[in-house]
C-alpha cells in the first residue's frame, strides 16, 4: 500500500495531466461528433432555467416541421452569455442538450493545453528530460 501513495506523492502532477487530457480527449471527440452528425439550426431562447444559482437558455426551434424545445442544462457547455438567437448543433434523438455553434470549433487553449499535458506528462514520468 505504501507502494501506490508513495507513487502517486511523486507523479501527482503527472498524473493530474493525463487526467486533464483524458477529459480534453472526451471534449473534442463529443465536438466532432456533433460537428459530423449535429444539424445546424437556428434557435431563438424563449426562457431561462436556472440551477444553483446559473441560468441556461432554453431553445426552441423548427426541425422537420415540429417545434422542439430543449433546455442547455446539460447541452450548453460554453459558459458564454447567450443573445437571443444562436446557431445551435441538434443531434436527432437527443432531448437533452445542444451544442452551440461556437462550441463545437476546437479553441486555441484545448490544443494548448494538450500538447503541454503530453510534454508534461512525458516529463514527469521521465521519457523526456
Amino acid at each position: 500500500m505504501g507502494g501506490i501513495l508513495s507513487f502517486i506523492q511523486n507523479h501527482v502532477f503527472g498524473l493530474f495531466c493525463i487526467a486533464g487530457l483524458i477529459w480534453l480527449i472526451k471534449v473534442v471527440f463529443t465536438q466532432i461528433q456533433y460537428k459530423k452528425n449535429g444539424i445546424l439550426l437556428q434557435a431563438e431562447i424563449i426562457d431561462d432555467k436556472v440551477v444553483n444559482g446559473n441560468f441556461f437558455a432554453v431553445y426552441k426551434f423548427e426541425h422537420m416541421g415540429q417545434e422542439i424545445v430543449i433546455d442547455s442544462y446539460n447541452g450548453d457547455k460554453s459558459q458564454h452569455t447567450m443573445g437571443q438567437v444562436d446557431a445551435i448543433y441538434y443531434l436527432e434523438g437527443n432531448s437533452k442538450g445542444v451544442f452551440r455553434e461556437q462550441d463545437v470549433k476546437i479553441q486555441l487553449w484545448e490544443i494548448v493545453c494538450f500538447v503541454s499535458a503530453i510534454v508534461f506528462g512525458l516529463i514527469e514520468f521521465g521519457v523526456l528530460g
